[in-house]
């Protein structure tokens, strides 16, 4: 262990309001896993906030809120992008766990009632569009929960396709 610099803060990542007060109780920083949580960031961020307790690690609260995206030059082809997510996900939730399948096998797939219900959950939770489309989503939900910063993941078949969704969200963000 290094003495001659100081640690990084420690984070706890977390898909419920406990999490949050863990974290906020023992002065940490905060990650809310808002890819996949079926809680809403909102009310977990905001007890973080309210509860936290300074410590040697943080003075004050830092929240990061991760978010899955797919982002495509249209909407079209960002749907496409997600499509092999959507079913992945869906397949995981009613226990049939597998290997994500290509965007071909993906638009195809026809969904069963109980899938419908899975995937309508999953759309809340999933930012998909243009770059344009995809800044005023995370605009929306960065100014209701107050987060600090915003971790993207883009869960795609396509590696290259994946990394033209993080250039266009950097773009967008006026990160790159």
């Amino acid at each position: 262990m290094p003495d001659d610099r100081g640690l990084p803060p420690v984070y706890i990542l977390g898909s419920s309001d406990y999490s949050a007060k863990v974290a906020a109780d023992l002065g940490l920083g905060f990650a809310f896993a808002g890819h996949f949580s079926q809680d809403p960031p909102e009310l977990a961020l905001r007890d973080y906030r309210a509860r936290f307790s300074p410590s040697t690690a943080l003075e004050r609260p830092h929240a990061i809120l991760a978010l899955s995206v797919f982002c495509a030059d249209t909407e079209e082809a960002a749907r496409r992008l997600a499509s092999s997510m959507m079913v992945s996900f869906v397949q995981l939730r009613t226990g049939r766990p597998g290997r994500m399948p290509n965007p071909d096998e993906a638009m195809a797939h026809v969904f069963t009632a109980e899938e419908q219900a899975i995937l309508a959950f999953y759309e809340n939770l999933v930012i998909v569009g243009t770059p344009a489309q995809v800044r005023a989503r995370i605009e929306a939900i960065v100014g209701r929960t107050g987060a600090d910063e915003v971790m993207v993941v883009t869960h795609a078949h396509d590696v290259s396709a994946r990394v033209h969704s993080y250039e266009l969200v950097a773009q967008a963000s006026g990160v790159s």
